[in-house]
């Protein structure tokens, strides 16, 4: 997600080489990619990081002269950064409907919330100490039932997106991963994801995914849900390296023998 800004533009050599220039956010001066806008934290002033976004997100641009970026970044201050793409409100009306879509995320909370109880209260409160034109601005942001569910799906969609890149960095491609299947509130079928892989040196535990199971919750289900998933993000079962399950571990018919089948060098752990 974007961030309110003051725009002070700022050249430097060494981050502009890389595709980015420096800006003031929050009295803090921190990086953000001439090319789509994207702010990285302050401990990102680094070319190594540089770089790896510029190879990862464009890489169609890798290659160009520091004299093309230094064309965008002056561009892009003449018509003042985000504003010339879209209304000022617009983004911030968005910033705060994913935030508060997030905040419900994490507090398990019913969608409908947004509407019924955050966005209304939010404008009592600011109608009473910003004024009347301050709690209009509050109800321009979307926090519809449809919408939050939206926003939720995005933000997860590209959670997933990312450790997909990440994974694919790696030389091997390879990571483990911990399954499960659990029953919800409403007596769906579900199953659980986790993964664990190296990155930039680092071992990462994830979750993947917690996806519904729409037919039965047969081992072969399993699998053919998995393979689908995995097929959809380019990764296969040879990039599995080990699995750790608590249940569907049957030697013969179980989950155990049909990931086998399609990897049979992985290691299997339980617990």
């Amino acid at each position: 997600m974007a961030v309110n800004v003051a725009k002070k533009w700022k050249y430097n050599d060494d981050i502009n080489n890389c595709g980015f220039t420096l800006i003031l956010a929050d009295g803090i001066e921190k990086p953000q990619c001439v090319l789509c806008f994207k702010m990285l934290g302050i401990d990102s002033v680094r070319s190594a990081k540089l770089k790896h976004h510029l190879m990862t997100i464009h890489p169609q641009n890798a290659e160009n002269v520091p004299s093309f970026f230094k064309r965008r970044e002056q561009f892009q201050k003449k018509e003042t950064g985000f504003e010339c793409c879209f209304p000022t409100s617009e983004v911030k009306c968005s910033e705060a409907s994913c935030e508060a879509s997030l905040e419900i995320a994490r507090k398990k909370k019913v969608h409908t919330i947004g509407e019924t109880l955050i966005k209304p209260f939010a404008a009592k409160m600011v109608k009473r100490v910003l004024g009347e034109s301050s709690a209009h601005k509050i109800q321009q942001i979307s926090l519809s039932n449809d919408t939050v569910k939206r926003r939720i799906s995005e933000m997860s969609a590209n959670i997933m997106e990312q450790m997909i890149k990440e994974i694919k960095l790696y030389p091997t491609s390879t990571f483990t991963e911990q399954l499960d299947e659990l029953t919800d509130v409403s007596s769906r079928a579900r199953l659980l994801v986790f993964i664990m892989y190296v990155f930039m040196h680092d071992i990462k535990d994830e979750q993947l995914f917690c996806t519904q199971l729409e037919t039965t919750i047969k081992a072969l289900d399993v699998v053919e849900m998995l393979t689908s998933l995995f097929k959809a993000n380019g990764i296969t079962w040879k990039n599995f390296c080990g699995v750790c399950t608590p249940a569907m571990l049957g030697s013969k018919s179980g989950l155990q023998k049909h990931v086998k089948e399609a990897a049979p060098v992985l290691k299997w752990f339980t617990v």
